[in-house]
């Protein structure tokens, strides 16, 4: 018998044309250096890194 595992709460919430990802802290060597490096290699990478950074400012509480 295969069960169907249901969806996490927080994907009621997506658009069907938004995009989810996931980050895990400490894999790999990433940090503010490694974000400016990849955002200088070209409009495209500077405007994903601003995405993701825009995405982390808003899910961080109000200080």
């Amino acid at each position: 018998m295969t069960r169907t595992p249901n969806p996490p709460p927080w994907a009621s919430r997506l658009a069907p044309d938004e995009a989810c990802a996931f980050l895990f802290p400490g894999t790999g060597a990433a940090g503010a250096p490694d974000l400016r490096a990849l955002a200088a290699t070209g409009p495209v990478a500077a405007r994903v890194v601003g995405d993701v950074l825009d995405a982390v400012a808003e899910a961080l509480p109000a200080p």
